[in-house]
């Protein structure tokens, strides 16, 4: 993990992650009319159904391009403590997300 001293690495990992998610609901907010008998009638449901999970998509682009920005700017390496922290982040990001995304297939 001595890559992630270098703030350019993180703008990087920041990008191709968000890059993946943002994909994964905008082309995904196009296909709702194929899972729509799987939502319920609350808000959160009408928005998916109305196709505004690309919203959801570009906002996350819109936050990645702003949390890049300051990380590239930032001249000077993260210390131990700092890269510890990230480790932890990114360990909890990767366990929870995969949580959140194996639940559905389980019902």
């Amino acid at each position: 993990m001595k890559s992630l001293k270098n703030p350019m690495t993180n703008a990087i990992y920041i990008a191709l992650i968000t890059a993946i998610y943002a994909i994964i609901f905008i082309v995904s907010s196009e296909f709702v009319f194929k899972y729509d008998h799987f939502l319920s009638d609350s808000r959160w449901s009408l928005f998916i159904q109305n196709k505004n999970m690309k919203y959801v998509g570009l906002g996350m682009i819109g936050v990645a391009i702003i949390i890049d920005t300051f990380s590239a700017l930032r001249r000077k390496k993260f210390d131990e403590y700092q890269i510890i922290t990230l480790e932890k982040i990114m360990l909890f990001n990767g366990s929870f997300l995969n949580i959140i995304s194996l639940s559905p297939s389980l019902y």
